[in-house]
């Protein structure tokens, strides 16, 4: 098997670019003929209903472009690998793009690539799979990243046993099973030696290059002033950027070579050193593009900042949205605690994360379909603990008597009528405005609604990038943290509302959450982000910040 050479990573490098810059573009207009999130009336099914109706030409729309992004992106990779194969010809490239054993290949690939995007790859298409960073820390732990890393291998393993199955059902037109059982019969030696010389070449590469960028961002940091240090940083930026292309474009011709026979050979041509200069150069308007186009570069943060205590707790193993975790919270003195309450059959708002309970006798209860007389006589289990839920009128009068403010997450799955929405107002009204409470929801539209009863701070709750614009309804947003950027930040600014990120735990993700503009950080370390934020307020520093931000802020191009 060949060894990966520069040109070819660079025509890599340049597709990949390219069609990130165009599927953004068309995606970008193409959304924009669906509602904002907070105008789909959610107060019925039969508004809802009639909501999917209105916009179901855009919905197909949507749907049609990506079904033409998958191609455009099956066609790059058809083209890399026809030339691996050594085909020249275009004769049967039509045929080949239209079959779907490609089309397996390729999604088994993106499939193996969407924890890596985690990482800041640039795969098409496992950037729009991968998870929020938030829910992927809630399940992370050592056995469980145990079992997956070993899972992961054994793709790998396979991917790589099988590794000449598109050769043969795409190049040679076997049937899918003949080109199961043929790549089969085939050894996995030399494969195993390529894949493991490519990534150990990968690892030591770009572990060199982050140190050197580290370094030089030690020395900005060290001598230079704020913003000087923060221009730097920017500038590295561009330059990881551009590494993250070139690491993406590596991995993506070693998956190439994997499928390419022994047999068959590519044909390079030496580069000249004005090449090499002139690929140079586009790899550093690529960075530069990426940065700037993506919003993953470093503004001036907010003067004021805010320390909201996620679910109530101050320590990641505290009893979630309960009165035990909330005295030890207040303790900690955040500016808000952040809580959830739903509502029971009955009308009583408790506070619980979860839509069902799972009680310590073993019995599932859905909350909205149960009477809190019930409820409350009910011990839960959830997470190793066992407690009572609490009303959210119980834990709002503890609130006040200790004076601590509330960021009130309404977590209402099912559709909820204007007079309920009225209800809620009426009955807890009273006790929010004095506790001088605001309001959040994933279920944006009632937000809108609830904003005609109340004069409470209100806000949109999104896991996704959300439409930023001046209406009243939003005083702030709250983004899940690995989806907040530069572009984002700036326009919630412009609209002199707060930006809040969630759920912000490690002590990057703090500073650099900070970097980016967010003034509302939900933790559930309350006590330890707010010495985080005073330390980095007080000293702007970017050394750790430019490798997380890279790292850790997803993007799509």
């Amino acid at each position: 098997m060949k060894r990966i050479k520069l040109n070819t990573l660079f025509k890599w490098v340049v597709a990949l670019f390219i069609y990130n810059l165009v599927a953004k573009i068309i995606i970008y207009f193409a959304q924009k003929t669906l509602p904002d999130f907070y105008r789909v009336d959610t107060s019925s099914l039969t508004s809802l209903t009639d909501s999917a109706s209105k916009y179901l030409g855009s919905l197909l729309g949507i749907i049609a472009v990506y079904i033409v992004l998958w191609f455009m992106f099956a066609g790059i990779v058809l083209h890399f690998l026809r030339r691996s194969w050594g085909e020249e010809s275009e004769k049967h490239f039509i045929r080949q793009l239209l079959s779907y054993k490609l089309h397996i290949s390729i999604a088994a690939f993106i499939i193996l690539m969407i924890p890596l995007v985690e990482f800041g790859l640039k795969v098409p298409f496992a950037q729009y799979l991968a998870l929020p960073k938030t829910f992927v820390d809630t399940v992370s732990g050592f056995w469980a990243n145990t079992t997956f890393t070993v899972c992961y291998l054994v793709l790998i393993l396979l991917l790589i046993k099988f590794r000449h199955i598109s050769y043969f059902a795409i190049y040679q037109d076997y049937s899918l099973l003949d080109a199961i059982r043929t790549s089969a019969r085939e050894g996995m030696t030399s494969a195993i030696l390529l894949f493991l010389k490519s990534i150990i070449r990968l690892v030591v590469a770009s572990g060199i290059c982050f140190a050197l960028l580290y370094f030089v961002q030690l020395f900005a940091d060290t001598f230079f002033d704020v913003n000087n240090r923060r221009l730097i940083a920017n500038v590295l930026l561009a330059i990881t950027s551009a590494l993250m292309y070139v690491i993406t474009a590596y991995i993506l011709n070693l998956y190439v070579a994997l499928l390419t026979t022994d047999h068959k050979k590519d044909s390079e041509t030496k580069l000249r050193g004005s090449s090499i200069f002139l690929q140079g150069l586009m790899l550093i308007a690529i960075g530069a593009g990426s940065t700037l186009l993506s919003g993953n570069y470093f503004i001036s943060p907010r003067e004021k900042y805010l320390v909201i205590a996620h679910k109530g707790v101050s320590y990641p193993n505290a009893v979630p949205n309960s009165l035990i975790a909330l005295k030890k919270t207040i303790a900690t003195h955040p500016d808000y605690i952040e809580i959830d309450i739903q509502p029971t059959k009955d009308g009583v708002y408790v506070l619980t994360h979860n839509t069902k309970i799972k009680t310590v006798s073993g019995d599932t209860l859905d909350i909205s379909k149960t009477n809190w007389s019930t409820l409350k006589t009910k011990k839960v289990a959830e997470d190793g603990h066992q407690f009572y839920l609490t009303s959210f009128s119980k834990y709002i009068d503890l609130a006040n008597n200790k004076k601590q403010k509330l960021l009130v997450e309404l977590k209402l799955n099912q559709t909820v009528t204007d007079e309920q929405l009225k209800q809620f107002v009426a009955k807890y009204g009273k006790q929010m405005k004095e506790n001088k409470s605001e309001i959040q929801s994933m279920n944006q539209n009632v937000i809108k609604r609830i904003y005609q009863y109340t004069s409470l701070t209100t806000g949109l709750l999104s896991p996704v990038k959300n439409t930023v614009d001046g209406n009243k309804i939003s005083k702030f947003y709250a983004i899940e943290y690995s989806k907040v950027d530069a572009h984002l930040s700036n326009q919630i600014r412009h609209h002199n509302k707060d930006l809040y990120s969630w759920t912000v735990n490690d002590k990057l993700d703090v500073e650099t959450a900070y970097m980016i503009g967010v003034n509302g950080v939900i933790t559930d370390k309350p006590r330890e982000t707010r010495t985080i934020l005073k330390n980095i307020s007080e000293r702007l520093t970017y050394r750790r910040a430019f490798i997380s931000m890279i790292l850790n802020q997803q993007s799509d191009i």
